[in-house]
């Protein structure tokens, strides 16, 4: 274990001392870049208060290191809303996906769902990666085939036969500028239109979640609350007609959830929900 991640694991052992923490990301993979940041899990019996993450902040204020921490009750692990792939820094263990139909769905709509939310912040090649999992998620056996890119030569040569030349070489664009191996222009039309497809292939099979906590959370916030309806279904239909330029009806489809106020914003904030992050 190197001397960041001790660091890191000692401010919140510090502060939550019962916590499991995990790594996961690049360095997990052991793909990691001049420019990546270390990312951790850590997994609580309760809800982390935002009082308690500030004191992580507080702790690792002098140290220079790039860090994301995503705070997540265990109780969403057990039931798959969350899903973890990574190493146990306690334990030394790795924890490793199992691709199940549950684990499956759920891969397929966090990751529609973030490639819309990338596409939208003009992330284009982290939105390029997301539609690559999904795409990808029919031939994973492991977590590794989706979220590991080692060995970059043979997997676009496995993309090469899969996809058409096209998409392929949108793959290849995202996967290049990511290991900064030189950057190329991505094809955002292109983009959108296999975005679009992908949802449009699963959008009546999307994860059915009708007690999301956050969402619960959030709406009780906003002083409504719609318990009723499909959580994953709406949000992702309401990213898809905002991204094709359909302002009123991505707005009647957030309205099933909660009263509409900005809508580009709104859209946004319920992308990342249930993706709690702490940045330096």
């Amino acid at each position: 274990m190197n001397e960041a991640i001790d660091q890191l694991k000692s401010a919140i052992k510090a502060i939550l001392p019962r916590s499991q923490i995990v790594l996961v990301g690049s360095f997990y993979y052991n793909e990691q870049t001049s420019s990546s940041d270390y990312d951790l899990l850590v997994l609580s019996t309760f809800p982390v208060r935002k009082s308690k993450q500030q004191a992580i902040v507080t702790r690792m204020a002098d140290a220079k290191i790039e860090y994301d921490i995503h705070f997540i009750p265990k109780l969403f692990v057990c039931l798959n809303w969350k899903l973890v792939a990574g190493r146990d820094l306690d334990t030394g263990r790795d924890i490793r996906l199992r691709m199940t139909t549950r684990v499956r769905s759920t891969i397929r709509s966090t990751r529609i769902r973030m490639a819309y939310y990338y596409y939208l912040t003009q992330q284009y090649d982290k939105a390029v990666i997301e539609l690559l999992r999904v795409r990808l998620l029919p031939y994973a056996e492991s977590d590794v085939d989706l979220f590991s890119y080692a060995g970059k030569q043979q997997l676009l040569e496995r993309l090469r036969r899969q996809f058409d030349e096209d998409e392929y070489q949108l793959y290849k664009s995202a996967l290049s500028n990511r290991s900064n191996t030189g950057g190329k222009k991505i094809d955002t039309r292109l983009l959108i239109e296999k975005i679009n497809q992908v949802f449009q292939g699963f959008k009546d099979d999307l994860f059915q979640l009708q007690h999301n906590l956050q969402y619960y959370a959030y709406s009780l916030k906003r002083g409504s609350l719609n318990p009723l309806v499909n959580y994953n279904k709406a949000i992702t239909a309401a990213l898809f007609h905002f991204a094709n330029g359909e302002l009123d009806e991505s707005a009647r489809q957030l309205s099933k959830l909660t009263k509409v106020t900005q809508l580009d914003e709104q859209l946004k904030e319920y992308a990342l929900l249930s993706v709690l992050t702490i940045e330096n």
